[in-house]
Order: structure tokens, then sequence, then C-alpha cells
């Protein structure tokens, strides 16, 4: 995130890969704001690589980010050989 010049408190939201719902369990061991962690894994299951897609379409049907909310999302490929992140201003 030092390319935007924010660091990891800046991030309003943060939207794990979800493939085995335990990444979220990951993030609370790291020191992230459980309020922070957006997860539908309990309520959908493995969606493996559309998780995010899903999560962000979920979150915009609720209506539930502000203008200009911060949200990072931390992509896995479903081997999990392959990771990336993203950041988006919602």
């Amino acid at each position: 995130m030092n390319a935007l010049n924010k660091s990891i408190v800046d991030v309003d939201l943060i939207v794990p890969h979800q493939a085995n719902g335990k990444l979220a369990h990951i993030g609370k061991g790291l020191g992230f704001d459980e309020s922070k962690i957006f997860m539908n894994f309990e309520r959908v299951g493995n969606t493996a690589n559309a998780s995010l897609g899903l999560c962000i379409d979920e979150l915009a049907e609720q209506d539930s980010l502000p203008d200009g909310a911060l949200v990072l999302a931390l992509a896995a490929e479903s081997t999990k050989w392959l990771y990336g992140t993203f950041v988006l201003r919602w």
C-alpha cells in the first residue's frame, strides 16, 4: 500500500479470500479488527476464485459501505500458489 501512500490503519474493510473460511481467523491473529473483515463463507460456502467478486457484490447490494471507503481485497488462486491484492475506493 506504499504506492498509494496508505497503511493498513487507513483501510475501512478487508475482504480476504474465502475458499476455506480460515483466512479471516489468520487476520484476527495478526491484529486486524474483526469488524473490518468481511466474510460470507458461513452463508455461501467455498466459492473459490469467485469469492471476492461475490463479496463485493453483496456489499453493494447491502449498501453497507460509505462513499470513499477503502476496501482491501486479498485474493488467492484456488491452489493457493498464486496470490495478489487490490485496493478499491468505494
